[in-house]
């Protein structure tokens, strides 16, 4: 089991996004950047920031963004750590999360909620990555 915002914990969600059909057929018509902010909170020292490019149902690309500028991107998400764990975890919503903005979203946010199922799937696939938040 890979420790949460790990290397192995990134390889693992790939490997899920790829392998989820759900992903797949929800963001078929999906393509865009995204940098995901997890917050610095009592759960997390510094803020840490993770990068994943979708093509067309595909995550074509993942890294985390140590330092450094962050690239331009169709979309920036921003949440406290607390709160990521709490949706990876299942004990948040993410949509309600998104529609009360507890998160906060950057970029066209019409083109985003015309691809709620992707974001979703995202999440979902990812939800099932076996990870360790100690």
């Amino acid at each position: 089991m890979a420790r949460f915002l790990s290397e192995k914990w990134l390889k693992d969600c790939r490997r899920a996004l790829a392998e989820s059909d759900d992903f797949a057929r929800e963001a078929r018509s999906f393509s865009g950047d995204l940098v995901f902010v997890f917050e610095a909170d009592d759960g997390l020292p510094e803020t840490r920031r993770l990068f994943l490019s979708i093509e067309k149902g595909a995550c074509d690309e993942a890294c985390f963004l140590n330092g450094g500028p962050v690239p331009d991107a169709d979309y920036r998400i921003s949440a406290p750590y607390s709160l990521w764990i709490s949706m990876i975890r299942g004990e948040e919503d993410a949509f309600s999360a998104f529609t009360t903005r507890k998160v906060k979203v950057k970029g066209n946010l019409m083109r985003l909620m015309m691809n709620t199922g992707a974001a979703v799937a995202l999440v979902r696939a990812l939800a099932g990555v076996p990870v360790d938040f100690d």
